[in-house]
């Protein structure tokens, strides 16, 4: 049984949660998504009043944050689960490049996300670590395109890895693990909030 090849980011499914309302600047020339991973701007935060719909953020209340670079030994402080609705746009269910928005973002460095890998997870790879490959959100979902590299940088026992294996998804029906495009459950191992752990 062939695997969907449809690629949606980090998807949190089980875990502690720690959800925070984050910015992202009007300046920052990236257009981001649900599911994809964010860092914290070096002390960064809103330095003026935003208004979102009905919710009023004082100055300094959001914490900043632009799209985690991916490879090896960079940092994530967490996956974006929600973006707010642009009052100028109320049709668009991503966040366009070079414009403001306000985002949710999950930053529990226990949280367990789901994740497709770009081809086949066997067995033997659950509990090693991996990094993120990148990929096109969808701007018709709204979903982001990336996913856990299985090809390039396969997983391996390296604590500067992003992510820790934990499992391949309990969703049988849509997840041969003999087929590329497996979907397993992960943790962020190089988490901003985090001591990276070496795979097992």
């Amino acid at each position: 049984m062939a695997n969907k090849d449809s690629a949606f980011g980090l998807r949190r499914v089980k875990g502690p949660s720690k959800q925070v309302k984050c910015v992202v600047d009007a300046g920052y020339a990236t257009a981001l998504f649900k599911g994809d991973p964010v860092i914290k701007v070096a002390g960064g935060s809103n330095a003026a009043v935003v208004t979102c719909g009905t919710e009023t953020h004082e100055i300094g209340t959001l914490p900043a944050v632009e799209k985690a670079a991916l490879g090896d030994g960079n940092l994530i402080s967490g996956v974006i689960e929600s973006i707010d609705a642009n009052p100028d746009n109320l049709t668009l269910n991503y966040s366009p490049a070079s414009t403001q928005a306000v985002v949710t973002v999950e930053m529990h460095p226990d949280a367990i996300f789901e994740i497709q890998a770009s081809a086949a997870i066997p067995a033997a790879s659950v509990g090693l670590n991996a990094v993120l490959l990148a990929g096109t959100g969808s701007t018709v979902t709204g979903l982001s395109g990336i996913e856990l590299d299985a090809t390039t940088d396969v997983p391996a026992v390296d604590p500067s890895n992003q992510l820790n294996i934990i499992k391949v998804s309990d969703d049988m029906q849509r997840n041969d693990v003999t087929a590329s495009n497996t979907v397993v459950e992960v943790t962020i191992n190089q988490h901003t909030e985090r001591t990276p752990q070496s795979g097992i």
